[in-house]
């Protein structure tokens, strides 16, 4: 495992879906709060979602305009979501949510020249220059040729790859 057996008490997920990731993890590891953005109605499905289960800690849906960007994270998550969004949005959420933590996993479908998502998306070398200092994986399974993990804080020990 990437960050050993504790992810930390703060986590922040972008892009939700449907709440299942939180609710693995919410059986899996101990933490307080768990933090995750989206649109509204995405919010409000995951919110359907998760109350139909008795949670070990507790979720807050926000979207990145209702988040003050004053909060700091122990994990930051995303699967594809990050990478999707238009560069500005991209960088509000380094602002408000990436720079403020300590450790993050972050699954990119965008950023290099090869990349099947076009568009206007940071590029890897653009992250590499805001983001924390991170380290590059390969995705496993490998679901595009050019898909890749960013990742950040990672105990050098628990990586298993």
């Amino acid at each position: 495992m990437i960050f050993g057996d504790n992810i930390g008490e703060r986590i922040a997920e972008i892009g939700v879906g449907y709440g299942g990731q939180l609710l693995v993890l919410d059986r899996i590891f101990a933490f307080k709060q768990y933090t995750f953005f989206d649109l509204p109605p995405v919010l409000e499905l995951a919110e359907k979602y998760l109350e139909s289960f008795i949670l070990n800690g507790a979720y807050y849906p926000t979207t990145i305009n209702q988040h003050s960007g004053d909060m700091e994270f122990d994990l930051v998550i995303s699967n594809y979501a990050f990478s999707e969004l238009p560069s500005n949005l991209q960088l509000c959420y380094i602002e408000k949510v990436l720079s403020k933590s300590k450790r993050g996993y972050i699954t990119m479908n965008s950023g290099l020249e090869n990349s099947n998502l076009h568009g206007d998306h940071l590029t890897l070398s653009a992250l590499e220059g805001i983001l924390p200092p991170f380290q590059i994986l390969e995705e496993r399974p490998l679901t595009a040729t050019s898909n890749y993990i960013i990742v950040w804080g990672i105990n050098s020990l628990a990586v298993n790859l």
